[in-house]
């Protein structure tokens, strides 16, 4: 899909910027469909870290195996309506967790200092070569069957 439209194309992916974790990477082998990823989560988070770094990625530091921690922006306060429904939720549903959205921010809350040497294109061929393998493994496997 193309966008033409004035902002960039972080407005096409609405600025939400989220990890994938062990159990999005693990889940083709546990259940035991498709090809499993050729990576681990282990093996990209450095290059999460210099993205985040770079784009300016606000969020909150968690600690939930699904959802895994980086480097971020100081979160976004929540309105009071929003606070008000974090606290309800984790006074009345233990374990459940509101926060707010990790965001890419256009207009940084806190100056920070990027000092990264960090090739987007290279990211961009990381994304691409994940893809490629995987589709390549997963044609292998259904000519073995």
């Amino acid at each position: 899909m193309r966008g033409y439209h004035l902002g960039g194309r972080s407005l096409q992916w609405g600025r939400q910027s989220y990890r994938l974790s062990d159990i999005d990477f693990e889940a083709n082998k546990k259940e035991g469909i498709a090809v499993d990823w050729p990576v681990r989560y282990k093996d990209i988070a450095p290059w999460y870290d210099k993205v985040e770094e770079y784009i300016g990625v606000s969020g909150e530091n968690l600690g939930l195996e699904q959802l895994p921690d980086g480097k971020f922006l100081p979160m976004m306060e929540l309105n009071c309506v929003e606070q008000e429904f974090r606290e309800k939720v984790a006074e009345n549903f233990d374990g459940r967790v509101v926060t707010a959205g990790r965001t890419e921010q256009n207009n940084l809350t806190e100056e920070v200092n990027v000092n990264l040497e960090i090739d987007v294109l290279e990211v961009v061929l990381l994304e691409l070569t994940l893809v490629v393998y995987h589709q390549h493994y997963r044609q292998r496997k259904l000519q073995e069957t």
